[in-house]
C-alpha cells in the first residue's frame, strides 16, 4: 500500500467501514478486514486515526475469530496500536517536562 493513499484513505473515513466489514462474524469478510487494517496501520498517522475512533475494540474483537489467521493478526496489530499509544504517552509526557507542568 502506498503510504499516502492509506492516510488519504483514513482521513476519508474508510476505517468505519472496514470496522463494521470486521464485525459482520464471516470468516472471509474477518480476513479482507484484518489484512486491510494490518496494511493501514503500519503508518503512525493511521494509528493515531485508528486509536480515535476506537478501532482497537474491534481488533480486540477479532482475536477471538474463528480463523487462526485472523486471531494472529489481530494479536499483532494490536501490540502496534499498544505501542502508539505508549509513544504518544511518553511525547506527552516530555512535553509535560519541558513546559514545566
Amino acid at each position: 500500500l502506498y503510504e499516502p493513499n492509506g492516510e488519504r484513505f483514513c482521513k476519508q473515513g474508510a476505517l468505519k467501514w472496514i470496522i463494521q466489514l470486521a464485525r459482520t462474524g464471516d470468516v472471509r469478510s474477518e480476513t479482507a478486514a484484518i489484512t486491510a487494517l494490518s496494511n493501514l496501520m503500519l503508518s503512525p498517522g493511521n494509528q493515531s486515526i485508528m486509536i480515535v475512533e476506537d478501532g482497537t475494540k474491534v481488533v480486540d474483537y477479532l482475536q477471538n475469530s474463528r480463523n487462526p489467521r485472523v486471531a494472529h493478526l489481530a494479536k499483532q496489530l494490536l501490540k502496534r496500536l499498544r505501542m502508539a499509544k505508549l509513544r504518544a504517552a511518553c511525547k506527552f509526557a516530555a512535553r509535560m517536562k519541558a513546559t514545566g507542568n
